[in-house]
């Protein structure tokens, strides 16, 4: 489960005027149920620097996105509807194994 790291700012004052948000989540959540994303060779050498995961353009098709957020699990739902504002989340694994997610959009 995401572990909200910022304060001040909450999830629903995000939803409705955006900024910035960071979690902590493990890889499962990253990868959408797998780690496999971590051998990946375009992402592998950037785990500890950073990269995004973004969902595909399909995102902007209304019809869809009312499919992610009435089915699918919160960290999904969230992230779906970061990349449909236009925003973006910024993924770094750090020496825990875990990984912060900074997410924005303006």
């Amino acid at each position: 489960m995401a572990f909200l790291l910022t304060t001040g700012l909450t999830v629903s004052d995000y939803c409705k005027n955006g900024g910035v948000l960071e979690f902590e989540l493990d890889a499962l959540e990253v990868g959408g149920n797998s780690n496999e994303f971590e051998t990946f060779h375009s992402l592998k050498y950037k785990l500890h620097t950073g990269f995004e995961l973004p969902p595909t353009v399909i995102i902007h098709d209304p019809e869809i996105l009312a499919l992610i957020m009435a089915s699918c699990d919160s960290w999904t739902k969230f992230h779906a509807y970061t990349y449909a504002r236009k925003g973006s989340i910024v993924y770094k694994r750090l020496h825990s194994g875990l990984y912060n997610a900074r997410c924005e959009w303006n």
